[in-house]
């Protein structure tokens, strides 16, 4: 099955929690959702003056979680395709959303910064400092104890939730790290310009 509706590069896209849809964010200004099932687009979303480069439904699938190339973040309503919440709290492209059972969310961008919010509220609770440079990409643990975050200086960061530190570094390699997930197996995937996807073992880390 093929997809069409796009009109340029296709940047990110995401399965709903019960994979019955897809979400696919593109440098045409648009988020659009799929039904998987029969390949029908059952939404549009139009961004006004930018473009998405990574989108995630909610836990619940209500919701499709934005980050643009602007500084910025949105919350839409999946039914109405209405903006829920617009939230600015990075001073460059937001490159990576993830979110937590208890609805929060872990933004990365690249200015340097990995962030913690309350997705309903809007409020900053947690700020980490990625020294590093650019960040493309952020996870968070199943288990909610880990936030993994990664970018061009091709590392992995894992960051303990409760302290705000970073416990570990993963190197393996040998470009701008793009993309980051953790699976429920305790195993986590990094996908990178290099053209190599690694999966790392992640016992050594959780509570």
């Amino acid at each position: 099955m093929t997809l069409k509706g796009h009109r340029d590069l296709v940047f990110d896209i995401s399965f709903s929690h019960d994979n019955n849809y897809l979400v696919s964010g593109s440098w045409d200004g648009s988020i659009r959702i799929w039904d998987v099932r029969t390949g029908k687009q059952v939404q549009f979303i139009e961004l006004n003056n930018t473009s998405p480069y990574t989108v995630r439904f909610t836990e619940g699938d209500l919701y499709v979680l934005s980050g643009s190339l602007t500084n910025h973040f949105q919350l839409w309503e999946v039914d109405s395709g209405e903006e829920f919440r617009s939230m600015i709290g990075h001073t460059d492209v937001v490159a990576g959303i993830a979110m937590s059972d208890d609805s929060q969310l872990v933004s990365g961008g690249w200015d340097g910064t990995v962030k913690i919010w309350d997705l309903f509220t809007g409020m900053l609770v947690g700020k980490y400092s990625h020294e590093a440079g650019a960040v493309n990409s952020v996870a968070w643990h199943p288990g909610g104890e880990l936030i993994a975050s990664a970018g061009s200086d091709r590392k992995i960061y894992i960051w303990d939730t409760e302290t705000r530190k970073v416990i570990d570094t993963l190197s393996g390699h040998s470009a701008s790290i793009t993309a980051l997930q953790f699976t429920s197996d305790n195993k986590l995937i990094s996908c990178s310009a290099d053209g190599m996807i690694k999966v790392w073992a992640m016992e050594d880390w959780t509570r």
